[in-house]
């Protein structure tokens, strides 16, 4: 069984951080740094990062390493190169439309930030890479970024622990490349108030970084349910109890747990029968072989 990615996501922060190191010598470093730092969303594993906005820091010491080095400074002016004509298009029209938008504030949340971080990266990429071994190892950390992000949902499959959606049952992770344009702390920090109904989602929130003064916790209340129709505590002779699962089959719901009882008590007695009925969401023939 591999690991899970929470058993081994400090390798994330740690590499990071020795990258910088390593970029005292080549700058290309420091880019791939901040490259992992971005999609791998280091604020969201570790909620103390987030706080003191790790990211930014990040950002800024790769930017002032570029900044001492020998060469490469010109090398995102318009004038060098078609390419940067067009990016610097893009990033004045993709910031005009943000300040004259309806909303400014969720222009700049949902496209202008990300716009800003691409065209920072944009600009580390052609100020560090010069050789071939440099392009290498920029490919290569896009290779391994990619592999870290793929590998909770493997394993996730692997396990069984999948999400029921419409089309199917899929495997996710907690991580995706900020390309995606999908940057969860930002999006949840830009409310005023948030009601929860769980413990889980108040810690959630928590970690994220919302003040715990903006969540209002309401837990679910007691349902009221009609009075309980009076049944037979013991079966008449020749009766049958039928004990019926209707839903979703997934791990944390038990069902195999139901399955494991009914065969125990099927050692003592046969008046019951089992019924489970609903869509499975992960392997159940080991299960199925046992019944």
């Amino acid at each position: 069984m591999l690991p899970s990615a929470e058993s081994i996501q400090i390798i994330v922060p740690v590499a990071s951080i020795a990258l910088l190191v390593m970029s005292l010598k080549n700058p290309v470093y420091g880019v791939i740094a901040y490259f992992v730092v971005l999609n791998a969303k280091l604020g969201d594993m570790y909620p103390v990062l987030g706080a003191v906005r790790f990211e930014l820091i990040v950002a800024l010491f790769v930017m002032v390493r570029i900044l001492f080095s020998t060469r490469g400074h010109g090398n995102f002016l318009p004038r060098v190169n078609p390419i940067n004509t067009a990016l610097w298009l893009l990033f004045a029209v993709g910031m005009i439309s943000v300040a004259f938008s309806l909303f400014p504030g969720v222009s700049w949340n949902e496209g202008g930030y990300f716009l800003l971080k691409m065209t920072i990266f944009y600009i580390m990429i052609v100020t560090t890479v010069h050789t071939s071994a440099d392009l290498s190892r920029i490919l290569w950390a896009f290779i391994l970024i990619t592999a870290w992000i793929a590998y909770e949902p493997v394993v996730n499959y692997i396990s069984g622990n999948v999400d029921e959606q419409l089309y199917g049952a899929v495997a996710v992770g907690r991580f995706g490349a900020f390309l995606q344009g999908l940057d969860q702390r930002r999006a949840v920090l830009s409310f005023d108030r948030y009601i929860v109904h769980s413990d889980r989602t108040l810690q959630r929130l928590l970690g994220l970084g919302v003040a715990s003064e903006k969540i209002i916790h309401l837990p679910h209340p007691p349902l009221e349910l009609d009075a309980p129709i009076p049944l037979p505590v013991v079966p008449k002779d020749g009766d049958r109890r039928d004990i019926l699962f209707f839903g979703n089959i997934k791990p944390y719901k038990g069902v195999e747990t139901l399955i494991e009882a009914g065969i125990a008590l099927a050692a003592t007695r046969r008046d019951f029968r089992i019924t489970i009925a609903g869509r499975p969401s992960h392997p159940l023939d080991a299960l199925r072989a046992r019944t």
